[in-house]
């Protein structure tokens, strides 16, 4: 097998989402929500059913990537990515997002606002780096910015409300290297906000609750 060669090809693929509506006039915002590491869409919108941005579109795209939680059989979960052809699943993500928005909105009117919580605060990241479209609100929950993040990122980032929100018992993150996270956004000269909730690696009201208080929008203020 010493002449082994591995080659790549695209191959069309049938993406799912889920989405709900808030308000009763015709909505003018859409808010993307990306999961995290084994979880689904559908289970992640129950997650939302207190946050009522009013006139908005909420919608949760399924990740490509699905596998049984426990042994062969049950529940189903996702993965945006592994380290196994990294590179292919970015720009797999990228597109679906762009897919997406190309299909719930044509004509390009709504306001955008990410919300991505855990590994799926990677791939909201790296969309808003990716498209041109202006994006209001950018929330990273239970996450840091994707590791590649430069002083031209940071700058980008500037140019929409980025909130950062963290339990205080996260245990996905630790003190250190939250304490490093900090000190490169410094570094970056980054403009954010921070949300620290009493809580643990996982969406709790308490964090929504603070969180309406800083997003840019007439709809919570």
């Amino acid at each position: 097998m010493t002449n082994m060669k591995k080659s790549t090809f695209t191959t069309p693929r049938t993406a799912h989402y889920y989405s709900t509506e808030i308000g009763t006039s015709e909505p003018q915002n859409v808010w993307i929500l990306l999961y995290g590491y084994g979880q689904s869409a559908m289970h992640f919108m129950n997650n939302f059913k207190d946050f009522n941005p009013q006139n908005s579109l909420l919608i949760a795209p399924e990740g490509l990537s699905k596998f049984y939680l426990k042994g062969v059989d049950g529940r189903v979960g996702a993965s945006w990515m592994t380290k196994e052809n990294r590179e292919d699943e970015i720009q797999d993500q990228l597109q679906l997002v762009d897919h997406l928005l190309a299909k719930i909105d044509p004509d390009s009117r709504l306001k955008i606002h990410l919300f991505g919580f855990s590994q799926g605060a990677a791939v909201a990241c790296r969309w808003y780096q990716h498209t041109t479209r202006k994006v209001e609100n950018l929330v990273i929950w239970g996450a840091g910015l994707p590791l590649e993040t430069d002083a031209t990122m940071a700058l980008k980032y500037g140019a929409c409300n980025t909130v950062f929100v963290l339990g205080d018992e996260d245990e996905f993150i630790q003190e250190e290297r939250l304490r490093q996270y900090y000190q490169t956004l410094k570094d970056l000269q980054f403009r954010h906000n921070v949300i620290t909730y009493k809580g643990v690696h996982r969406l709790e009201k308490t964090g929504f609750d603070l969180l309406k208080i800083h997003l840019k929008s007439e709809n919570f203020i």
